[in-house]
């Protein structure tokens, strides 16, 4: 909780750039925690961009994977 002495900060934005340069590095075979304090972000937002690329590809190569399934009408 913050104080009046020590505010909260206001949250960080990463464009699509900055997020794509961070997978980059993790595809080179840099380590998670290196890139992170690279990047002066934490470990846990490349952890969960890492998940949320992998459940994009997975939804890609498999529709069921979302959640939506496809109806065969035997058309």
């Amino acid at each position: 909780m913050a104080s009046p002495n020590n505010p909260t900060p206001a949250r960080r934005k990463f464009d699509k750039a900055f997020k794509a340069e961070a997978l980059r590095m993790l595809d080179e075979g840099q380590s998670l925690p290196h890139v992170a304090k690279s990047l002066n972000v934490s470990d846990q937002l490349l952890h969960t961009a890492t998940a949320a690329r992998l459940e994009a590809r997975s939804q890609k190569t498999d529709p069921k994977a979302s959640g939506q399934q496809r109806v065969d009408r035997g058309e």
